[in-house]
Protein backbone atom coordinates (compact mmCIF):
# COMPACT_ATOMS: atom_id res chain seq x y z
CA UNK A 1 0.00 0.00 0.00
CA UNK A 2 1.50 3.21 -1.08
CA UNK A 3 -0.16 6.44 1.22
CA UNK A 4 -1.16 9.76 -0.11
CA UNK A 5 2.57 11.10 0.55
CA UNK A 6 3.43 8.07 -1.87
CA UNK A 7 1.62 9.49 -4.60
CA UNK A 8 2.96 11.89 -7.49
CA UNK A 9 1.23 15.27 -7.26
CA UNK A 10 -1.41 14.14 -10.57
CA UNK A 11 -2.52 11.13 -8.79
CA UNK A 12 -3.43 13.17 -5.76
CA UNK A 13 -5.37 15.49 -7.94
CA UNK A 14 -7.05 12.47 -9.50
CA UNK A 15 -8.11 11.41 -6.40
CA UNK A 16 -9.56 14.77 -5.49
CA UNK A 17 -11.61 14.94 -8.60
CA UNK A 18 -12.65 11.50 -8.17
CA UNK A 19 -14.52 12.52 -4.57
CA UNK A 20 -15.55 15.95 -6.26
CA UNK A 21 -16.87 14.01 -9.16
CA UNK A 22 -19.19 11.55 -6.91
CA UNK A 23 -20.27 14.71 -4.41
CA UNK A 24 -20.93 17.46 -7.21
CA UNK A 25 -21.90 15.13 -10.23
CA UNK A 26 -23.36 11.58 -8.63
CA UNK A 27 -25.22 12.63 -5.50
CA UNK A 28 -28.62 14.87 -5.77
CA UNK A 29 -30.36 16.71 -3.14
CA UNK A 30 -34.05 15.43 -3.36
CA UNK A 31 -34.82 17.82 -0.57
CA UNK A 32 -33.75 20.60 -2.91
CA UNK A 33 -36.31 22.00 -5.69
CA UNK A 34 -33.50 23.00 -8.19
CA UNK A 35 -31.11 20.32 -7.41
CA UNK A 36 -33.85 17.31 -7.02
CA UNK A 37 -34.21 17.25 -10.59
CA UNK A 38 -31.86 18.30 -13.82
CA UNK A 39 -31.85 17.99 -17.51
CA UNK A 40 -29.41 16.56 -19.42
CA UNK A 41 -28.30 19.59 -20.89
CA UNK A 42 -27.15 20.53 -17.48
CA UNK A 43 -25.75 17.51 -16.27
CA UNK A 44 -23.58 17.70 -19.77
CA UNK A 45 -22.69 21.13 -18.39
CA UNK A 46 -21.91 20.58 -15.11
CA UNK A 47 -19.58 17.50 -16.58
CA UNK A 48 -17.99 19.70 -19.15
CA UNK A 49 -17.02 22.09 -16.23
CA UNK A 50 -15.48 19.66 -14.08
CA UNK A 51 -13.35 18.13 -17.33
CA UNK A 52 -12.67 21.63 -17.58
CA UNK A 53 -11.25 22.04 -14.22
CA UNK A 54 -8.92 18.66 -14.42
CA UNK A 55 -7.63 20.45 -17.51
CA UNK A 56 -6.80 23.61 -15.22
CA UNK A 57 -5.66 22.18 -12.90
CA UNK A 58 -3.55 19.42 -14.63
CA UNK A 59 -1.79 22.11 -16.53
CA UNK A 60 -0.66 23.74 -13.01
CA UNK A 61 0.30 20.75 -11.79
CA UNK A 62 2.82 19.88 -14.93
CA UNK A 63 4.22 23.45 -14.69
CA UNK A 64 5.60 22.69 -11.47
CA UNK A 65 2.55 23.17 -8.88
CA UNK A 66 2.34 21.26 -5.60
CA UNK A 67 -1.00 19.67 -4.98
CA UNK A 68 -0.97 21.03 -1.24
CA UNK A 69 -0.93 24.85 -3.15
CA UNK A 70 -4.77 24.36 -4.50
CA UNK A 71 -6.24 22.98 -1.10
CA UNK A 72 -7.25 26.70 -0.27
CA UNK A 73 -8.85 27.19 -3.48
CA UNK A 74 -12.88 26.11 -2.98
CA UNK A 75 -13.53 23.84 -5.54
CA UNK A 76 -16.26 21.62 -3.77
CA UNK A 77 -17.85 24.92 -2.78
CA UNK A 78 -18.14 26.12 -5.98
CA UNK A 79 -18.92 23.42 -7.97
CA UNK A 80 -21.59 23.13 -5.67
CA UNK A 81 -23.09 26.03 -6.01
CA UNK A 82 -22.95 25.75 -9.73
CA UNK A 83 -25.23 22.35 -9.33
CA UNK A 84 -27.66 24.91 -7.43
CA UNK A 85 -27.67 27.66 -10.02
CA UNK A 86 -31.04 27.45 -12.24
CA UNK A 87 -30.69 25.85 -15.61
CA UNK A 88 -31.41 29.08 -17.73
CA UNK A 89 -28.40 30.62 -15.93
CA UNK A 90 -26.09 27.95 -15.90
CA UNK A 91 -23.40 28.62 -18.85
CA UNK A 92 -23.16 32.18 -17.58
CA UNK A 93 -22.08 30.98 -14.38
CA UNK A 94 -20.03 28.14 -15.01
CA UNK A 95 -17.84 30.42 -17.30
CA UNK A 96 -17.42 33.13 -15.12
CA UNK A 97 -16.40 30.33 -11.98
CA UNK A 98 -13.88 28.86 -14.33
CA UNK A 99 -12.66 32.10 -15.08
CA UNK A 100 -12.24 33.20 -11.60
CA UNK A 101 -10.89 29.65 -10.61
CA UNK A 102 -8.34 30.04 -13.62
CA UNK A 103 -7.00 33.41 -12.36
CA UNK A 104 -6.99 31.59 -8.58
CA UNK A 105 -4.83 29.06 -10.45
CA UNK A 106 -2.56 31.06 -12.32
CA UNK A 107 -1.56 33.41 -8.75
CA UNK A 108 -0.42 29.95 -7.38
CA UNK A 109 4.03 30.31 -7.42
CA UNK A 110 5.33 27.41 -8.65
CA UNK A 111 7.84 26.28 -5.85
CA UNK A 112 10.99 24.93 -7.40
CA UNK A 113 11.35 21.24 -5.94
Amino acid sequence: MVGRDGLSEQDKWTLNLSELFRVVFLQQNAFDSVDAYCSLQKMKGLLETMRSLDNLVSGRLDHGVLYEQLTDIPFRAGLLRLRGTPEADFPVCAATWLEETREGLNSIEVVVR
